[in-house]
This record gives C-alpha cells, structure tokens and sequence, in this order.
C-alpha cells in the first residue's frame, strides 16, 4: 500500500513535565512491571536480543497520555491523508532503551487478528530529552533506504505513522532513551 505522506509529527504535543511524570510513574517506580521486550505475532512472541534489545511496560489505554495519542492519531490520519478506518487505541508500551539498548528494522502491523481488526497507525511519544542519551535515532524507511527519514528527538514529540511502515530504533550508545507507543487498530486492510 502507498500512501502520500510517510508521517505526521507534533514536536511540542505533550508536555515536558508530563514526559517526566510518565517515565518517573510508569518505569521508575514500577520496576516489578518492567519486561524484556518481546517480538512476533499476538500470542506468538518471543524474546530475540538479535532483532530487540528494550525493556518495556505497559499501560491501559486510558487517561490522559491515551487522549493525547487517540487525538494525534485522529488528528494525523486527516491531515496526512491516510484516512484509515480507525476503532481502538491498544495498551500503551513504555519503552525503556539503556545503553546498548536497540529495535532492529521492523514493522507494526500483523495479520487481522480473529475480531477482523488490524494494526493501522503507531503512535509515538518521545518521552526523552536529547541531552539525557547519544544514539536511539528513530528513522522510518527501508533497511538499506536512500529516502529514510530521521524523526525529531525533542521532548514530548509525538509521531503517528502507518503501522506497515519499516522503522528502527539504533542502539543507544550513552544514558537512556525513553518513548511511549500506542497503536491504532481498525477493521482489516483490504
């Protein structure tokens, strides 16, 4: 499937002391929740430190950070012309990349599931100063692209993007990258 824009960015949608107060709320002081990231198909993960080294967590898609990524991603699927049929905001994932910490080239989006819903738009929060990390670029594109695209590192960025689109994150060389993902389901692509 094309689609005219690759992505649709805010740069200053959340607030810097609300980034702060996920990161200290959702990782700090929930360090019990915290799990080795997982890869695959629903119900079919894995853990695969050659594709996916991250700790995560997990929120309820509810409160004020699901607003936020629900009214971005509305906001995004009109003004990037995607236009997707979109239901419902999955449970948000609180990443945590220490140094060394990577997501290899992959996409969002799998097969539909047995309800007929599909992933359609990834939500993602930057949650991170630039200063507190060295590495952790997040580029959408191709594994060996000549189009990629480097997205903002500024605090409480918010990203939206078509779940079928190849991403990664590099490994982070210095301190610690923190980001919040949500992904937009809808009835299946057709």
């Amino acid at each position: 499937m094309l689609v005219k824009n690759m992505y649709w960015c805010v740069e200053e949608g959340v607030p810097v002391d609300m980034c702060k107060d996920i990161v200290k709320k959702c990782v700090l002081e929930r360090q019990e929740a915290i799990l080795d990231a997982e890869i695959g198909l629903p119900n079919k993960s894995k853990i695969d430190h050659k594709t996916r080294k991250t700790n995560v967590t997990f929120l309820n898609a509810e409160g004020t950070i699901a607003d936020l990524m629900l009214a971005a991603a509305f906001r995004a699927n009109v003004e990037a012309e995607w236009l997707f049929n979109l239901a419902s905001l999955e449970s948000i994932q609180i990443a945590q990349y220490e140094s060394t910490a990577f997501y290899d080239w992959h996409v969002d989006t799998f097969p539909a599931q047995e309800n007929g819903m599909q992933r359609k738009l990834t939500i993602s929060i930057q949650l991170s100063s630039p200063d507190d990390y060295l590495g952790g670029d997040f580029i959408l594109g191709e594994k060996h692209g000549t189009n990629n695209v480097l997205l903002p590192k500024k605090q409480g960025s918010i990203m939206v993007f078509p779940s079928f689109i190849p991403h990664t994150v590099t490994p982070v060389t210095k301190g610690e990258r923190f980001s919040a993902v949500g992904w937009m389901n809808g009835l299946a692509f057709r």
